[in-house]
């Protein structure tokens, strides 16, 4: 498989881009066709201790486009040490991330499988990151996170914590974590979502506006979702991410995003992460795109800029 993208009036395999102002204006994909992910993808399964608990398989009974997509399971283990947690995602290849600040469109087809856990542990689906150096402990949270609560699909942004003021309307409703530095806003969830112990989103006085648009964020248990994402983080206040699902405008986000003073990069990585918890949770993904340009990564919504 190849990865192309427009760079100064020409196109370019991602082999041929060594520098990271090629890769601003590479368009990567992986469309999961397998039967196992090439050394040219984008993407690949992380080696850690918590990904040893999960699995990826490719399969064609559960697809979006294509002939096959890809399974992505963590799985009940029992180990000497004890998991904190267990993951089965993938990373972008650190060839191809991006300058932390980058402005980046991404797209990608989700559904999860039965049974969709609904207790309040701890799951997360898919997350945008700014890189931690080595030497950090490293509990900077995503500064976009897609996650699952009782059942529930909802968004998330984390920034550093400051004490901001905005005003009453299209603010955040955010959870101050003074333990870890940070805060974490609410973003978008489906109507009927019950969230209440997701958090202690409480406070509504954030210079990180919020802004609702026509359509719902899709709930956990309807099928296939197809999303389209723009992210540009920026602790510093000009950050800006549009969220699409479906087809559909869900929300407009502006303000400071994501964490300072860390690592010179930002990365995506996607797939079922959870606390150590019992049973398997298993969901697929399809159809991978990130670009310049929300028309270089879909067809399907109508593009804000």
């Amino acid at each position: 498989m190849k990865a192309t993208g427009p760079a100064n009036g020409k196109r370019k395999t991602l082999s041929a881009i060594g520098a990271l102002d090629g890769i601003d204006h590479a368009v990567l994909a992986e469309d999961f066709e397998g039967p196992t992910l090439a050394d040219e993808s984008p993407l690949y399964y992380k080696p850690t201790a918590e990904q040893e608990a999960g699995s990826l398989r490719f399969q064609a009974d559960e697809v979006r486009h294509g002939r096959s997509t890809i399974a992505l399971s963590v799985n009940e283990v029992a180990t000497e040490a004890p998991l904190d947690s267990e993951r089965a995602e993938l990373w972008e290849r650190r060839r191809v991330r991006l300058p932390f600040g980058t402005g980046a469109w991404y797209a990608f087809s989700m559904k999860l499988a039965e049974p969709i856990p609904r207790d309040d542990g701890r799951y997360v689906v898919a997350q945008w990151k700014r890189e931690i150096p080595r030497g950090l402990p490293g509990l900077q949270s995503p500064y976009l996170a897609f996650r699952l609560y009782r059942g529930h699909l909802y968004a998330t942004v984390d920034t550093d914590l400051v004490e901001a003021a905005g005003a009453e309307n299209q603010t955040a409703t955010i959870w101050r974590r003074p333990k870890d530095r940070q805060m974490r806003a609410l973003v978008a969830a489906p109507p009927d979502a019950d969230l209440a112990g997701a958090g202690a989103y409480q406070e509504c006085r954030t210079g990180l506006r919020v802004i609702p648009r026509d359509s719902p964020f899709p709930a956990a248990d309807s099928g296939w979702i197809d999303y389209v994402v723009y992210v540009r983080p920026d602790p510093g206040g000009a950050g800006h991410i549009e969220i699409f699902a479906n087809g559909g405008h869900v929300a407009s986000v502006f303000g400071p995003v994501g964490h300072a003073d860390l690592g010179p990069t930002q990365y995506f990585k996607f797939g079922p992460y959870r606390h150590t918890n019992k049973g398997v949770w298993t969901v697929f993904y399809d159809r991978f795109r990130r670009g310049p340009s929300c028309a270089s990564v879909t067809t399907e919504v109508t593009c804000p800029f």
